[in-house]
């Protein structure tokens, strides 16, 4: 039975996508500033459905010790499940000045340590954390303003040793941090500097290597100098197709792409921060999460000219299920990826199986939910064979990979359609109904059901038996009646 269904205009809040909402753990006179779980349940329930929470950790207090008291531990995990309770994921930034562009980060030894002292909580919470950005060197941890460093170089003036001591804190991340948790870094040429040109593909995708790992933030989108310095070009020159461009653009197929504006662009009147190119670069670019607290401007200009509901539906993924086929026991999927980037997150893909009764069966299939592309895709499921004997409605759970947010729905992946979510379960209705009862039979093969050896099921479409050598549950599929 093929059902149809019908797209969704609606801004949708789906995990590790979309919009983020800046905030810092310690103000500028060192009171720590907890995140307030309510504010982030009415980001996320609100109109702009913002489920990821940007976060600086600042160890500004830690300039001169090693060690990271338990008090600011403590604080740190308040935080977390915080962000666990209002069903969100948050990105971290480690900074030690956000203020001055001097005394911006203390030497590199002392770096070293904290990343060990921090690396415990951080893997304690692994489940809540999108990614964490290459931080802790010079002002705003951004890399570039480090007070005149000799260890690290300064804005642009860096040598072969200071990349190595650079390449050396970022090597400390991705061997304390754990394996499941991206990186990213602000420049092109930082990532190139560190670990060669190579190029993120299918084969090498997803593995806990530094090429597979580390992907990039944007926090100059669209502005002059090439997003100033992310691409590494000067003045008003068009980055799109450059050699860094494309290089982002490859490895944001494979690894999330964040940032935010910071400026009209000056150049071209100001084209490259207009709302119509900026829905063409974010595309072009596999972009997923945004800042929508930087840079206002910006934003106003985007919501001038229409294009801000736009934005926030296709940041990151959007899936459309745009047909379901049940045949017998073969199930086919049509999805339509119509937003800007792939899903880029491992996920459990699961059929669900649901009675009259509301007793339900669930099972996992081997479905990796990230080799979905942009564009149309078709996923073809057998359906299994080990429920009890009934009629089921069947759901698609594509629920988190972790056990602690597996059952949560606010971590569930909503298809982009009317009238099949449900909010209380995190499931995608199929609106298809499935009925399994027994026969008697002495076969082990795959065969049609003949109405001298089966009983009699009243159905429209092809019908198929699955055999044992004692007995065959034979699936028939029509359009549920609920």
């Amino acid at each position: 039975m093929i059902v149809n269904y019908t797209p969704s205009t609606s801004i949708i809040a789906n995990p590790e996508r979309g919009l983020q909402k800046y905030s810092k753990n310690v103000s500028s006179t060192g009171t720590y500033n907890f995140v307030n779980q309510t504010t982030l349940i009415n980001n996320r329930t609100g109109a702009d459905k913002v489920t990821v929470l940007y976060r600086y950790i600042m160890l500004t207090a830690y300039m001169n010790t090693d060690v990271i008291d338990n008090t600011y531990l403590t604080n740190l995990q308040t935080d977390f499940d915080r962000i666990r309770n209002a069903g969100i994921k948050v990105i971290l930034r480690v900074s030690y000045n956000n203020d001055t562009t001097t005394n911006t980060q203390p030497l590199k030894a002392r770096i070293l340590a904290h990343i060990q002292a921090l690396a415990p909580i951080i893997n304690l919470n692994k489940d809540v954390i999108t990614f964490i950005q290459a931080g802790f060197i010079g002002k705003y941890g951004e890399w570039y303003y480090t007070g005149g460093s000799t260890e690290f170089g300064d804005t642009s003036s860096i040598n072969t040793t200071q990349w190595v001591n650079r390449k050396e804190v970022v090597d400390a991340m991705l061997n304390s941090f754990d394996a499941s948790i991206p990186l990213q870094v602000r420049y092109a040429n930082a990532k190139k500097q560190m670990y060669g040109s190579g190029q993120i593909s299918t084969l090498n995708a997803y593995q806990n290597t530094p090429v597979s790992r580390i992907g990039f933030y944007n926090d100059a989108l669209l502005n002059e100098d090439g997003d100033m310095g992310t691409y590494s070009i000067n003045g008003c020159t068009n980055p799109v197709n450059t050699v860094n461009y494309n290089y982002i653009a490859n490895a944001s197929q494979f690894l999330p792409l964040s940032g935010e504006s910071n400026g009209i662009n000056p150049c071209d009147g100001g084209f490259r921060t207009t709302g119509i190119n900026a829905v063409n670069e974010l595309n072009l670019l596999n972009f997923s999460v945004l800042n929508r607290d930087y840079e206002p401007n910006v934003w106003q200009g985007w919501i001038n000219t229409g294009h801000y509901d736009e934005i926030l539906r296709n940041l990151g993924y959007r899936l459309v299920l745009v047909s379901s086929n049940l045949v017998g026991n073969s199930l086919t999927l049509n999805i339509n990826n119509v937003g800007y980037a792939k899903l880029l997150f491992q996920k459990k893909f699961y059929l669900v199986f649901r009675n009259i009764s509301n007793v339900e069966y669930k099972r996992l299939l081997p479905i990796d939910i990230r080799t979905l592309n942009k564009g149309n895709n078709t996923l073809n499921i057998t359906v299994p064979n080990d429920v009890p004997l009934g009629t089921y409605s069947l759901f698609i759970h594509i629920a988190d990979n972790t056990t602690s947010l597996e059952a949560r729905p606010e971590y569930s992946i909503q298809f982009a359609n009317t009238s099949i979510f449900e909010s209380n379960t995190g499931y995608n209705n199929l609106n298809q109904s499935i009925t399994i009862s027994d026969t008697t039979t002495t076969t082990t093969t795959l065969s049609p059901v003949t109405t001298t050896t089966s009983t009699s099921l009243t159905t429209t479409t092809t019908t198929i038996s699955l055999t044992t050598t004692t007995t065959t549950r034979r699936r028939k599929g029509n359009r549920c009646c609920r």
